[in-house]
């Protein structure tokens, strides 16, 4: 089965559930029974800390994250349970308005858009078609980088989606440029060691253009002499104000967050197959 939600989601779903003042012991054994036989007995009882029994869910879920509910899979049955605890604008009278999300709560909706999920009035919406599978491609693009030693790539990447998560759109479209930059300069090494002596950035990325076997192709628009190519697009639509770029918001670093997943999968999956 696809995983619909990255781990990092459905985590963040039950530390959100996990904040929740009002959700009592009863409640959660209601909700555990709710997800199913299996799910109950590896739960314990109530006579132990609430804490204590969602780490017991975090741990059946990690050990079978493909698990069916009665009302669908299991990381998708939790994060909807702690979207149930967002209030929403809706939700709004004349005389209050609804308290801004918490922390945690903020990071779930985040993390949701990185999967490629929106909320509106409380229900999840894909907002990318569900074939992307975003979390799969993100999953693997790190097991990618693991193998083939990207340890600098794989930093930046990890720190653009830790500041997306946390809303800092700024800081996580800058990590996002660095890994791409950072992932075509050392291909460009690996390929050619001798790559080592040319100028990072531009010229490394022509020089992944040249010769009988280059790795970005020119038949397919990748790379090209007068700049009108893909990959420069690309570069340019990451950083579009020069060196520093105004303010994001939300839906332009997600914008770039999910194009540089697709792209350092793709690319980092070619370096695989030439690699093996």
């Amino acid at each position: 089965m696809t995983a619909a939600f990255s781990r990092r989601t459905w985590l963040s779903a039950i530390n959100v559930i996990e904040e929740h003042r009002y959700f009592s012991q009863a409640e959660l054994t209601k909700f555990i029974i709710e997800l199913g036989t299996e799910v109950r007995q590896a739960v314990r009882d109530e006579s132990v800390a609430g804490v204590k029994r969602l780490n017991d869910l975090r741990v059946f879920i990690d050990d079978n994250p493909d698990y069916l509910t009665d009302d669908g899979p299991i990381a998708g049955v939790v994060i909807e349970k702690a979207l149930s605890f967002i209030r929403r604008p809706s939700e709004a009278t004349g005389w209050t308005e609804p308290p801004p999300p918490t922390a945690s709560q903020s990071r779930l909706l985040h993390l949701l858009n990185q999967d490629g999920y929106a909320v509106r009035d409380g229900a999840l919406i894909p907002a990318l078609p569900a074939d992307l599978g975003l979390p799969v491609v993100q999953t693997e693009l790190f097991t990618l980088l693991d193998r083939h030693h990207f340890l600098t790539p794989k930093s930046h990447l990890e720190q653009a989606i830790e500041n997306h998560a946390r809303g800092n759109w700024s800081s996580a479209n800058g990590q996002l440029r660095n890994f791409l930059e950072g992932l075509l300069d050392e291909i460009a090494v690996r390929i050619d060691p001798n790559a080592a002596d040319i100028r990072p950035g531009h010229d490394r990325r022509t020089h992944l253009s040249l010769g009988s076997r280059p790795f970005l192709s020119t038949e397919l628009g990748e790379w090209s002499v007068d700049g009108k190519n893909f990959v420069n697009g690309l570069m340019k639509r990451l950083h579009p104000a020069g060196a520093h770029p105004g303010l994001s918001d939300e839906e332009d670093s997600t914008f770039r967050l999910h194009i540089v997943l697709l792209t350092g999968h793709l690319l980092l999956a070619r370096f695989d197959r030439g690699a093996s």
